[in-house]
């Protein structure tokens, strides 16, 4: 939250962002995430709750444990060019890229959106099997 803050200060329209602060369950941080734009984030499950309502979101990462999990998560939704390293990021290299997205944002919706329709296909499949097979 500390991260989100200080982007947000870096932003000349500071209004037309929120920085979720609040303690949250997953059904209502989901249920918010819902109602955004375009979503930044460090955390798999606030990322993976964007990119499944075909959010576009910003994936950074601090460490080697989040770089796999998020870098596998980017990978999944096609999204690889929108994980980076927060450690090798300035200010303007943030603001740039956010502005690249928030610019695509329908377009990056329109492919999570056919991307997430494939997903929940072979998701189903995938489950029918498993069902299959443990009967």
């Amino acid at each position: 939250r500390e991260s989100a803050g200080k982007i947000k200060a870096h932003m000349i329209h500071t209004d037309r962002a929120t920085v979720i602060s609040g303690e949250y369950s997953p059904s209502e941080t989901k249920g918010i995430v819902g109602h955004a734009q375009m979503s930044i984030g460090t955390s798999y499950h606030f990322l993976l709750f964007s990119l499944s309502q075909n959010i576009p979101a910003l994936a950074l990462y601090q460490d080697s444990y989040y770089k796999q999990k998020l870098k596998g998560l980017t990978k999944m939704y096609s999204q690889s060019d929108y994980c980076l390293d927060l450690g090798e990021m300035n200010s303007v290299d943030l603001l740039a890229i956010s502005n690249v997205m928030f610019n695509k944002r329908a377009e990056l919706s329109s492919n999570l959106s056919k991307l997430n329709r494939i997903l929940s296909s072979e998701f189903s499949i995938a489950h029918k099997q498993i069902l299959k097979t443990i009967k």
